[in-house]
């Protein structure tokens, strides 16, 4: 039987990852740091690893120290520090196990939005204007070109962590001072009013061979000015999915990674945002409309060439319920003339959180979400999810 190794098991993908994987009958492992690891009670969990963080300088021996005493075909890093760590020790994970991902080189260029975005210029795929002052003195420079308003972010993060917007020029010197000591020299870009928030989710094999291919509109988000989306709907956007294939070929991109773009309702075009170069947080959306990702990632790891999977229902609506749709809900003045309404709970929805098959994994989403909830720095990075 084929073994898997999903690490940071807590977060909703993860929990994802684990039952579409266990939905086709292979052995999965989770990681976690805490016994409030939510994917560790689900169904479909057969081995539950508690380990250091990521950032911790013991994770990596204890991760090989796992990978030594229980087999796994493939191991699938879900966050950015694990992958981090994973990629400085490529040689060690591999002699042990699969590790489906990009070059370090290419993984550095789509983990720096300044260097994306750089590289969609060059292959004329739409994006904001956006400018990389390094210093307060290289800011009051370019301060009257800035188009207003404007967002200030850091160069290296994910979700809303270190996101500003600001109205005024002084919001932006605000905002700039904010950033610049816990980031370092952020971007400073227009913000596009309005306008959905679409997303692209691909795989890709040896080569840089496009094997699964996916798109989406976001509905609803928290925080509801701009953060993850915690309602989304499937579409088959061929554009965005051709944008966003030639930027991650042009990349030499091998497994997955979701393209992020807005929707500008001043021109009508998709703008580009980011790359997230590892699963993302709607992931359960592509496989309840019909592309299993991680599965696919599986078995692209394991050189079994699967069918290419660029066919799946359109239409399809999934939620992020515990806690960000209930967040949303509460934070959005409009809240009683949402569309669809926080009360459609069912009428074919789907969730990233519960799922029927699953009872054990859908009553760990709530338990450990309350219990993490105690911890303040989880507030901080629940919204970044």
């Amino acid at each position: 039987m084929t073994s898997v190794l999903v690490t940071d098991g807590l977060w909703r993908k993860s929990l994802s990852a684990v039952r579409s994987l266990g939905r086709q009958d292979i052995e999965v492992g989770v990681t976690g740091d805490s016994p409030f690891t939510t994917a560790f009670y689900s169904r479909y969990c057969r081995r539950r690893v508690r380990l250091p963080k990521a950032t911790d300088e013991a994770y990596i021996d204890a991760f090989l120290e796992e990978l030594s005493r229980h087999r796994y075909d493939v191991v699938l890093p879900m966050e950015d520090d694990t992958t981090q760590v994973l990629l400085r020790h490529r040689d060690q994970v591999e002699a042990l196990s699969r590790l489906p991902l990009p070059s370090a080189s290419s993984l550095a260029v789509a983990a720096d939005k300044a260097a994306t975005l750089e590289l969609a210029a060059s292959l004329g795929i739409a994006h904001p204007w956006t400018r990389r002052p390094q210093s307060e003195a290289e800011l009051e420079a370019i301060l009257a070109d800035i188009p207003l308003p404007a967002v200030v972010k850091p160069v290296n993060s994910s979700g809303s962590r270190g996101l500003h917007y600001a109205d005024t020029r002084d919001q932006v010197r605000a905002a700039f001072r904010a950033v610049l000591p816990v980031y370092g020299a952020p971007l400073v870009q227009e913000r596009i009013p309005g306008g959905p928030g679409l997303g692209a989710g691909l795989l890709f094999g040896p080569g840089a061979e496009p094997l699964a291919g996916f798109t989406y509109r976001r509905l609803r988000e928290y925080p509801v000015q701009g953060g993850p989306s915690t309602l989304r709907e499937s579409t088959h956007d061929p554009a965005l999915l051709e944008s966003a294939t030639r930027l991650l070929e042009a990349l030499d991109w091998f497994g997955v990674a979701m393209v992020e773009f807005k929707l500008d309702p001043r021109d009508g075009v998709a703008k580009l945002m980011e790359i997230n170069p590892r699963f993302w947080g709607s992931l359960e959306l592509a496989n309840a409309s019909g592309v299993n990702f991680p599965w696919l990632l599986a078995q692209t790891a394991l050189g079994r060439a699967p069918e290419p999977s660029f066919d799946y229902r359109d239409g399809v609506r999934c939620r992020w319920l515990v806690p960000g749709d209930i967040l949303h809900f509460l934070s959005n003045p409009d809240r009683f003339d949402m569309d669809p309404s926080f009360f459609s709970f069912f009428d074919g929805m789907h969730y990233d959180d519960f799922a029927r098959d699953d009872l054990r994994g859908s009553v760990a989403t709530v338990v450990c979400t309350a219990a993490q909830a105690m911890r303040p720095e989880m507030w901080k990075l629940a919204i970044t999810r």
